[in-house]
């Protein structure tokens, strides 16, 4: 039986295999030197910009040897993604402590933890609820302390530590209950030398908000870094590599129409490589067509979640809402404009509306602003080329 190959480009998740992805080199080694040196980070990157895979890529540095005042250090994620509530945050971290990233000794030394902070507190990390055996009640309180103990097992897992909060804007959601205040007194007061924390989230202003308002725990408490861009000649080497590999090769023409489509953008040019490499078969270069075909079956895919997207903010009976789907469409179009014979050909009567229109779009991480060239765009280009190629437009 002929051998099969094995589609190498990832888009659905984080990616732990570090060969498939593209190393952002010299900037992982100084975010590494800086939490080494004992510096916080705050880092922004729009989604699908490869942030969790970056933390991957940090780990992996920071267990090098730097130099005599740079030893390795070990590394605990904490994704927030489900951090709805104190008792989910609990969840969080909880599944951080027995992650299998960790090595052996680690998870050993944090599922121990767990059973410690659980029999203290009468708390079931299985379910993340409080056990029929205490006579405590949940409450706002108890499961403040919980989460305080549990973030402080994270010191008692190894003598040099990154902690990486993942998604860290949605603990915005939960200021009422001062979740900042409590990892700032669990892992950043005295007794926490030798461990640094990484931020790192997609709603720049959110996570802006907990780093530069005085009156919040964490303000001036982390150096904020965007992150950057992967460049086109590096995006494709990648593609020539990993296509040519697996025996269905993207020609030149392809890999830059590809790169063109996506902008480079990491999620979006994996994931349209990977409707591409589909299009191929062994032994045969993949032109334009194939980019052509996989763009096609990519946005075919994808139909749904952009039109529930949309749909979210035309349903919502906000003028703001609507407004925002409008000013998607003209994005989409003529880029960013203040022209009124553009906008009112996209149903947009004063040229005023578009800023709280945009300032929506902003809050829901679905518009940035090119930090070096002040220009706006629409995060997601295959988004960005879907609604170009829609029919219509919002009523």
């Amino acid at each position: 039986m002929a051998e099969r190959a094995v589609n190498p480009f990832i888009w659905s998740d984080a990616i732990d295999d570090l060969s498939r992805t593209v190393s952002r080199g010299e900037f992982t080694e100084r975010i590494a030197l800086h939490l080494k040196s004992g510096t916080n980070v705050a880092l922004f990157g729009p989604r699908g910009t490869g942030k969790t895979t970056f933390t991957l890529q940090l780990a992996a540095e920071l267990e090098r040897r730097h130099g005599r005042d740079a030893p390795p250090f070990a590394t605990v994620l904490i994704n927030l993604m489900d951090a709805i509530s104190l008792q989910a945050t609990i969840g969080c971290v909880a599944r951080a402590l027995s992650s299998p990233r960790l090595n052996p000794a680690m998870r050993g030394e944090g599922r121990r933890q767990l059973e410690r902070v659980g029999a203290e507190f009468g708390f079931d990390f299985r379910v993340i609820r409080y056990t029929a055996r205490s006579e405590r009640t949940a409450s706002p309180q108890s499961d403040a302390d919980v989460l305080h103990a549990t973030l402080g097992s994270l010191l008692r897992l190894g003598p040099r530590l990154v902690v990486v909060f993942d998604e860290f804007q949605r603990l915005h959601a939960l200021r009422a209950q001062e979740p900042l205040a409590i990892i700032r007194s669990a892992l950043m007061g005295p007794g926490t030398a030798n461990t640094s924390l990484l931020f790192t989230g997609s709603i720049r202003a959110a996570l802006a908000m907990m780093f530069d308002e005085s009156r919040d725990p964490l303000f001036d408490q982390a150096s904020k870094e965007d992150l950057p861009r992967i460049g086109r000649a590096d995006f494709g080497e990648f593609l020539e590599l990993h296509s040519r590999a697996t025996r269905r090769p993207f020609s030149d023409e392809a890999i830059a129409h590809l790169l063109a489509i996506t902008n480079a953008h990491p999620k979006r040019t994996q994931h349209l490589a990977w409707h591409v490499w589909n299009q191929g078969s062994g032994g045969r270069t993949v032109g334009l067509d194939g980019v052509e075909r996989g763009l096609e079956s990519a946005l075919a895919s994808l139909g749904d979640l952009f039109t529930n997207q949309l749909s979210l903010l035309l349903n919502s009976g906000s003028p703001v809402d609507q407004d925002a789907v409008r000013v998607l469409h003209t994005m989409a179009a003529h880029g960013w404009t203040t022209r009124a014979a553009v906008l009112q050909r996209y149903g947009i009567k004063r040229r005023q509306d578009i800023y709280p229109a945009r300032e929506r779009l902003l809050r829901l991480g679905l518009v940035e602003q090119d930090r070096d060239e002040g220009g706006w765009s629409i995060v997601d280009p295959l988004f960005a080329t879907w609604l170009r190629r829609r029919p219509g437009l919002p009523a």
